[in-house]
């Protein structure tokens, strides 16, 4: 087994034993729909709130602590990038995966993504 492997497998074993808790949070209802779908599908995720702007997006962080905040995001039509970073400096330690979904997003990567940063340090943006 490579290092990476062992890396995977370990970060897999950490994650797999409780079900993560995922508030989505996107402007489009199709992207949050997809986003639910895709994430309730996964054994060890579960949507637990939807929201479609940012202060939904904070009121579902204080009031469900969600394990891990997913953003979709369009940044060519994003107009208050404060907002968004106030957002995420606003979550308490919850960690976040933001993803553009104009720039070709890996739709298939989020799970990984989320996973990853529900065991990382939080205090830096992740991306897919």
């Amino acid at each position: 087994m490579t290092t990476q492997s062992a890396a995977s497998v370990a970060l897999h074993t950490e994650v797999d034993t409780r079900t993560l808790a995922i508030v989505v949070a996107s402007r489009e209802g199709a992207v949050r729909s997809r986003l639910r779908r895709l994430l309730d599908n996964e054994d060890d995720m579960s949507v637990i709130a939807e929201a479609s702007d940012l202060d939904g997006a904070r009121a579902h962080v204080d009031g469900r602590h969600p394990d891990v905040v997913a953003l979709a995001v369009n940044t060519q039509g994003l107009t208050d990038l404060g907002a968004l970073l106030g957002l995420l400096g606003e979550a308490h330690g919850t960690p976040y995966v933001v993803m553009d979904v104009e720039q070709n997003a890996d739709w298939e990567a989020l799970p990984d993504a989320i996973r990853f940063a529900a065991v990382a340090d939080v205090g830096e943006a992740r991306s897919c």
